[in-house]
């Protein structure tokens, strides 16, 4: 709805489409769009997946699913990614051989997110060696838990602590077995009974979240991001591309009396309450703002997929500090909204660049501070940051950033013209 919706019409004028969805973050009018698609011709045929959670039935839909999307003998094919499961089924039992298979990854990325040091050595030049292929098996080698027991024995650790310590090693052993056996079944067992195929990861699946270059191409929307992958993936096409939500901009230079900024709430998702830290970093970021702009109010921007109660806790608490903040929904795409706004601002999540790209004119600015909660490097994570500004981790910041300026985005292909060039070759 965000990043694809925006370029299909143009795929179907050169592409007959087939869509398959995996029913994940699902947000609402998204079924009714596809049937209206559908309906007018510009895809041919559509399909939803069971809910991601009910292992056996998404199995079971895409054994069937296979049979169907073979004869379309399908030329090209775009994936957001080409490790997970129902993607393997499409890679591997689905796709012929002459088809072109195409990622195209529009977040920011696992390699600049949660592996930063490995993609800084490869930024340099150097090599990492391949990261080893999941186990099967459930023992668990190295530093032990009774070493680490024994340890804190010689220590002094009292016995409460020992006892705590005991417990939560109990609790995250049994976790690990769980998740080695959900596993061995999602992508051993049941591909093989349903498919005769096995689904393993490769050595850089876990670790980039996309593939091990599997595909033919990938698309980035950031330079910083493709040299790195390129000297990941070596034998595969690696393209730059303007992002699908550019040119959606409404507003104009002179236009700037607007009195609210978006706030995209990201970084606690599921959870009821943040520390009082976060909230006082939250405070001081979204202070700092209001002193250097107009603004009169918030809006806080619910997660998607949020299901606990922290954005309310957070809410209250600005309000109490005698900032106007309202909660919102999510349920209009970014591109949609972002003109509305003077600025967007907050938590260091892939919605500043939705927001970057939806509108020339606004201030797009990341909070380093609250984002270090989850990761070590914020700014690194957003690779070039193209248009963001940033409030540093000890509350500084270059006041040009609260300016509107207008943005100028670097002239690249969209998305169609690559793929169509692709199709070509």
């Amino acid at each position: 709805m965000e990043v694809v919706q925006p370029f299909v019409t143009q795929l179907a004028e050169h592409f007959r489409i087939v869509v398959v969805l995996f029913n994940y973050s699902t947000p609402p009018g998204l079924v009714e769009l596809l049937s209206s698609w559908e309906k007018e011709g510009i895809i041919e045929r559509y399909s939803l997946t069971p809910d991601h959670r009910n292992t056996l039935r998404f199995h079971l839909f895409m054994r069937a699913e296979i049979r169907t999307l073979r004869q379309y003998k399908f030329d090209l094919w775009l994936t957001g990614s080409e490790m997970q499961v129902g993607e393997r089924y499409i890679l591997e039992c689905v796709l012929p051989k002459h088809c072109v298979s195409v990622c195209m990854w529009h977040n920011i990325t696992f390699l600049f997110m949660h592996n930063q040091d490995t993609a800084r050595r490869l930024l340099s030049g150097g090599n990492i060696r391949e990261y080893p292929q999941a186990r099967e098996g459930f023992i668990l080698n190295g530093d032990s838990y009774l070493q680490r027991f024994k340890r804190k024995i010689n220590q002094g650790v009292s016995f409460s602590r020992i006892l705590e310590y005991i417990f939560l090693s109990i609790k995250t052993y049994v976790l690990r077995i769980r998740k080695k056996i959900q596993a061995f079944y999602d992508r051993i067992v049941l591909p093989w009974l349903l498919a005769g195929k096995t689904f393993r990861l490769g050595p850089y699946d876990k670790m980039t979240q996309l593939g091990s270059g599997r595909s033919d191409a990938i698309i980035f929307f950031d330079e910083l991001e493709s040299k790195v992958h390129k000297a990941l993936f070596r034998n595969v096409d690696i393209y730059t591309a303007r992002y699908p939500a550019q040119g959606n901009c409404r507003c104009h230079e002179h236009l700037t009396e607007k009195k609210t900024v978006l706030s995209m709430l990201s970084g606690f998702v599921g959870r009821n309450w943040i520390s009082e830290e976060a909230l006082s970093l939250f405070y001081r970021d979204f202070k700092t703002i209001i002193t250097f702009t107009n603004v009169e109010n918030i809006h806080l921007r619910l997660h998607p997929d949020e299901t606990g109660k922290w954005p309310e806790q957070l809410r209250d608490y600005l309000v109490n500090k005698g900032i106007e903040a309202i909660l919102v929904d999510s349920k209009q795409p970014i591109r949609q909204i972002m003109c509305n706004y003077l600025g967007t601002a907050g938590f260091a999540s892939a919605s500043l660049r939705d927001a970057r790209s939806s509108c020339d004119h606004a201030f797009v600015i990341g909070f380093v501070g609250i984002s270090r909660k989850l990761f070590r490097d914020p700014k690194f994570v957003f690779a070039n940051s193209e248009g963001i500004g940033w409030i540093e981790e000890d509350g500084g910041y270059d006041p040009d950033i609260f300016k509107r300026h207008n943005h100028v985005h670097p002239k690249r292909k969209t998305v169609p013209e690559i793929l169509v060039a692709l199709s070509n070759s």
